[in-house]
Parts: C-alpha cells; sequence; structure tokens
C-alpha cells in the first residue's frame, strides 16, 4: 500500500513541476515596423509628407499597442504569481499530506504486525487445544478399555477384528484331530464368537498388551436335561410322582457317560442359542444300575427302575405343569376331558386330554377347561400419545402393556 501511495505522489510532483515551466513569464517582442520601403525611405532621406504621415501612424499605433501588451503583461504577471502561489501552497499541502501519510502507514504496518501476531497466536492456541483436546480423548478411551478388559468385556472398536478372524483360521488349521472351536470362524458371525471370547489388557512400558482366549472343544457332546417332576393319577384322587433330586443332568448316549450339573455351574458356561460351552471339567461318570434315577429314566435303562424316591399328592382336578419351554403345559388328568382352543385370529379348536401330555399353544391364543384357562403372553392393550416438545422429534411412548 504504501508503494502505491509513493508511486502517486511521484506523479504529482512530476505534474507540478510540468505546470511550473509550462506557465513560466516570457518576454514577447511587439513594434517592429514591417514597413521596409518607408524605412529605406527614412535612411536614404527621400521621404515627403505621404510617408511622414505613414510614418507619424505607425508609431502612434505601436504606442498604442505598447501600452496595450504592457497593461496584458501586467495582468497575466499577475494570474501567473497566484497560480504559481497556488501552485506552492498545493505542494507545501502535499508534502504535509505525504508525511500523514507516511506517520499512518507507518502505524498500520505496526498494527498489522501485532494483529499478524495475534492471529497467529490464537491460531497456535486453538492447535494446542485441539491436541489437548485429542489427547484427553485418548486417554479416557484408553482407560475405558482398559476397565472393561480387565472385566472380561472386549470393546470390538478398538480391535481389528479382521486380523483375529485370521489369526482363528490359521490356529484352527493346527489344532489336533477332533479339537475344533466352537463357533464358526466368520466375520458375520463375531457376534457369536464374541460369547465365548475371554478378555484381559495390560500395560507394559507404555505400550498395551491385549490377550483373547477362545476355548477349544472335542467330541463326543452331552445333550443336557432339566428333570422336572409329573405327578401320574394313581387312585382316588392320589397322583404319584417321582422326586427329583438332580435336576440337571448331561448324558451321552453314544459313550454310555454321564455327568451331574447344578444351576449355578450351568449358568458359568457359555450359551450360545442351543449350545452350553463349559471351561470348567465336570467329573464324567458310567452309566450303570446304580446311576442316579433320573439318568436312569432318560437313559431307558432296562428293568427296575432303582435310587428313585415317590412322593404322593391328593387332587380332584387335572394338574398342570409349566416347563421353561414357552407357551407350553404338561398335564396330567384324571379322566378324559375336553378343552377349547381360542385364538385372535378367530380360530376355535376343540380337544380332548388324557393321562399325561403336553400342549403347546402358537400365536394369541388360549385354552379353556372347566376348571382352568391358560393363556399365552401376549399384549392386550396398548395406547400410543404422539407427544411433540421443543428441539425435540416427535415420539411413540408406550404407556400401558400387560401380559
Amino acid at each position: 500500500m504504501l508503494k502505491i501511495f509513493e508511486k502517486d505522489n511521484e506523479k504529482l510532483s512530476t505534474s507540478l513541476n510540468r505546470l511550473k515551466i509550462l506557465y513560466k513569464t516570457s518576454q514577447n517582442k511587439r513594434g517592429l515596423v514591417n514597413a521596409i520601403g518607408t524605412v529605406s525611405k527614412t535612411l536614404f532621406g527621400t521621404m515627403d509628407a505621404d510617408d511622414a504621415k505613414r510614418i507619424y501612424e505607425q508609431l502612434q499605433l505601436l504606442q498604442g499597442n505598447q501600452q496595450t501588451i504592457q497593461h496584458v503583461a501586467k495582468h497575466q504577471l499577475k494570474i501567473m504569481n497566484a497560480t504559481i502561489g497556488h501552485i506552492n501552497h498545493l505542494e507545501k499541502a502535499i508534502a504535509y499530506n505525504e508525511d500523514l501519510l507516511s506517520n499512518v502507514t507507518t502505524k498500520m504496518e505496526l498494527q498489522l504486525a501485532r494483529y499478524t501476531q495475534r492471529e497467529n497466536l490464537d491460531e497456535y492456541s486453538q492447535i494446542i487445544l485441539a491436541i489437548l483436546t485429542n489427547l484427553m480423548t485418548d486417554v479416557d478411551r484408553t482407560e475405558e478399555y482398559l476397565v472393561t478388559a480387565r472385566k472380561g468385556i472386549l470393546r470390538t472398536s478398538y480391535l481389528p477384528l479382521e486380523h483375529i478372524i485370521k489369526d482363528l483360521r490359521e490356529a484352527a488349521s493346527q489344532l489336533n484331530r477332533g479339537l475344533h472351536f466352537p463357533f464358526q470362524i466368520k466375520l458375520e458371525n463375531w457376534h457369536s464368537i464374541e460369547k465365548y471370547t475371554s478378555v484381559n489388557a495390560f500395560v507394559i512400558n507404555n505400550y498395551i498388551f491385549t490377550t483373547l482366549r477362545f476355548p477349544i472343544i472335542a467330541y463326543p457332546t452331552y445333550k443336557i436335561i432339566r428333570a422336572m417332576p409329573l405327578p401320574m393319577y394313581e387312585l382316588s384322587n392320589v397322583f404319584k410322582f417321582i422326586k427329583v433330586i438332580h435336576p440337571i443332568i448331561a448324558i451321552d448316549k453314544e459313550n454310555n457317560h454321564y455327568t451331574l450339573l447344578r444351576e449355578n455351574e450351568l449358568k458359568e458356561c457359555i450359551h450360545d442359542i442351543t449350545m452350553y460351552t463349559c471351561e470348567k471339567n465336570f467329573p464324567i461318570y458310567q452309566t450303570q444300575s446304580d446311576a442316579p434315577c433320573e439318568v436312569q429314566i432318560f437313559t431307558n435303562m432296562p428293568g427296575q427302575l432303582r435310587n428313585c424316591e415317590y412322593g404322593r399328592v391328593l387332587a380332584s382336578t387335572t394338574l398342570w405343569i409349566t416347563p421353561t419351554e414357552d407357551r407350553t403345559w404338561l398335564y396330567s388328568a384324571i379322566k378324559n376331558q375336553e378343552c377349547t382352543i381360542t385364538c385372535d385370529d378367530g380360530l376355535e379348536e376343540k380337544i380332548e386330554i388324557s393321562k399325561i401330555g403336553k400342549i403347546k399353544l402358537k400365536g394369541n391364543c388360549k385354552l379353556t377347561t372347566p376348571d382352568i384357562i391358560l393363556k399365552t403372553n401376549s399384549q392386550l392393550e396398548t395406547r400410543y400419545i404422539q407427544t411433540h416438545l421443543p428441539e425435540f422429534n416427535l415420539t411413540l411412548k408406550l404407556i400401558m402393556k400387560i401380559l
């Protein structure tokens, strides 16, 4: 910007000097006698009366013109002096403005330097703040990862899943015959693999190490059975049942083996849909004649059942037992009994039950007998209210759910 100002000032000074040169006072010579013949006559003494008259008139005219020229010259001189004075004043004003402009420009340069420095400082401060924020985020994530890993929770967002799948496939190819992983080694099956994964993390010399453990299983597998007593009608409103001592048993019919489990031990195993994988080693027993009553029943051992303890209960109506299977009931009837099954779709079915058996209902249905009504879990009434809150989207709020 200062260079532009200096260039404009140089152009102005050049223009002023040019004006001084163009309007400088010059001496004009006037009053020359252009009558050569008359002059020659005067020089050689041959003038007549007409020549004298003409000379006199020329002298008078020359004198008048000289006075006029003097007046004009004086007036022109005044104008030139005024113009020169105006130009001098203009030069002083320009010099003053030039000094003022130079001072302002210097101040602007200083201010610009300060502003640029402050802007750079602000930019550096923002960069430092962003770096600190990222560092704090990394520290929080690292701490969260270590805490969750020590609790056995695997944060998949921090782990290279593709690399883990690759290592699992390589490990599976090197397992001894008969050994295998209890899951399919595919990336899309990671949610199932994660159930079997044991994780731990620790820090050594500013490096985080993560260890993953996967179970390896071998055949044969055991069928887990939950034993539930079902009374059977004996006589005179008396029902007889076998008392269950071991409610959970695992049986391998192929190899004639069994093991006994408790509920808390089963919960420690990994459950994936229909399969349990247990890390704990349970004692394996050979199925023989002295096996527990529950094992003898489910292995269909021939001959008289041993080690079974019986109990009795009185009832004048059909007994209904609820197993762990959804929408399923076991029954033990004194006599043949008619039941009605009705569903929400309007279908109605009549069946007859006798002795012992199992009934499974589908959909939103209910079973009705003269003594009892059995219903599946269903929503009897659901109402939705649309509400609008400032700065929130429309929401659907469930206010009642009856099962």
